[in-house]
């Protein structure tokens, strides 16, 4: 059978499936869509959802501190935009250290935005069935201060099961969770910032809207070549 024909035949079958945004596959050597996929140099992992925030703020020896917890439309970001972070493959799965952005989306506004050695982007990318699992993202950093009191710890996770693919372009490729459900993703941050013992700031991701009922959730990963 000629390699175009394999190609339309696996175009109507995504589509058939549910991939109404999949048009176009570009393929590499012998029809292999992985290969191709490994020509792309970036990779994102992007979050969107109502979270819950928990927040506590001390200023001074005095200061008794006050505390909030509130539900907003956040976003978290994991990407190799750095140089240094290439995106490496190893068969089948994918790696990358990467920069983190967190932020609130509306109105935006930028909670954390950081780059370090101790972070990770990890992914198993499946051919036959054009999907990613066991996706990991994590971020670490802990900056010493200028005494012994005074330190600031930033830890961020998601982690995703499965992940479909969603759409092709012609310099990039991403995937989504379709179908949400408790368990579709996990997702962890928190923020400790301490300054002579009398200065507290501490922020910590106290729950998730697991189904999107608030707000229709988005978790994507896209691969890219700009």
């Amino acid at each position: 059978m000629k390699p175009a024909i394999i190609k339309l035949l696996f175009v109507g079958l995504l589509v058939g499936s549910g991939c109404e945004q999949v048009t176009n596959l570009p393929i590499g050597p012998n029809n292999d869509f992985l290969t191709w996929l490994k020509s792309m140099s970036k990779v994102r992992v992007e979050y969107t959802g109502m979270t819950s925030l928990r927040s506590y703020l001390k200023q001074g020896s005095i200061d008794p501190g006050n505390s909030s917890d509130l539900w907003l439309l956040r976003e978290m970001d994991f990407k190799n935009t750095d140089s240094l972070y290439t995106l490496s493959w190893q068969d089948s799965e994918f790696q990358a250290k990467s920069c983190f952005v967190f932020s609130q989306a509306d109105p935006h506004f930028v909670l954390s935005n950081d780059c370090g050695d101790q972070t990770l982007i990890r992914g198993i990318y499946h051919n036959s069935a054009k999907s990613i699992s066991s996706l990991v993202c994590l971020f670490k950093k802990y900056n010493p201060g200028a005494d012994q009191n005074s330190f600031l710890a930033q830890n961020a996770t998601l982690a995703v099961p499965f992940i479909d693919l969603e759409s092709i372009g012609d310099d990039s490729v991403s995937f989504t969770v379709k179908n949400w459900a408790i368990g579709s993703l996990s997702l962890g941050y928190s923020y400790d910032e301490q300054a002579y013992g009398t200065y507290f700031r501490q922020m910590q991701l106290s729950g998730y809207d697991t189904l999107g009922m608030q707000y229709p959730e988005v978790c994507r990963v896209v691969f890219y070549t700009k």
